[in-house]
């Protein structure tokens, strides 16, 4: 049997973790909040010895955020974000507003069009790109493997070959901003692309 995970992780005043609990609010009203996500950092909370999580960091600035989504761990999350990915996540402050966001941004029926754009470094000279990412896979989520990783006993790894639309918007000093669209991939292999990029 899985262990409880007691919320709040991470108590207020802690000096050691003050910095890494104080996240960069985008926005803020009654009813939402956005947080910037820096990569290498998850979105919610699995177990209770993971480092610090995008849900960590809602719980910490009001406890009250443990409550605004049907799993407490996801601290009011509609959406995450990858681990290698940057961005802005938006979550709930209540209960009423998750359920409302959730069923118009996640929900298989949503009408919702998601963009995904990336910024990197160069010129783009090619708007189609194959690529083949390795990836690893477990009953909750899938992750990409960096170069070099030793997959552990009984683990399968396996390729995920996309081919990736680029369209450039502007280029700056030598930084270009581009829509992906994947038309041969699942959002997810997409959005695994695009944390790659960045």
């Amino acid at each position: 049997m899985k262990a409880k995970i007691k919320l709040p992780r991470f108590e207020k005043g802690d000096p050691s973790h003050e910095s890494s609990l104080s996240p960069q609010v985008i926005y803020e009203d009654n009813d939402i909040i956005c947080l910037f996500k820096k990569r290498g950092v998850h979105s919610v909370i699995l177990n209770q010895s993971d480092p610090i999580t995008v849900a960590d960091q809602l719980i910490y600035l009001d406890e009250a955020q443990a409550n605004a989504s049907p799993n407490p761990l996801e601290g009011g999350l509609v959406q995450r974000l990858d681990f290698h990915t940057s961005g802005i996540c938006l979550a709930a402050k209540n209960l009423e507003t998750w359920v409302n966001l959730h069923a118009q941004l996640i929900d298989q029926k949503s009408s919702t069009e998601k963009k995904y754009f990336a910024l990197v470094e160069g010129k783009v000279i090619s708007q189609l790109i194959t690529t083949s990412i390795l990836l690893k896979k477990n009953s909750k989520s899938v992750s990409v493997v960096d170069p070099g990783y030793e997959p552990r006993k009984n683990e399968k790894l396996y390729s995920a070959r996309t081919e990736v639309n680029l369209h450039q918007y502007f280029s700056f000093d030598n930084v270009s901003l581009v829509e992906v669209s994947a038309s041969s991939s699942k959002n997810r292999e997409e959005a695994t692309f695009i944390g790659r990029a960045r």
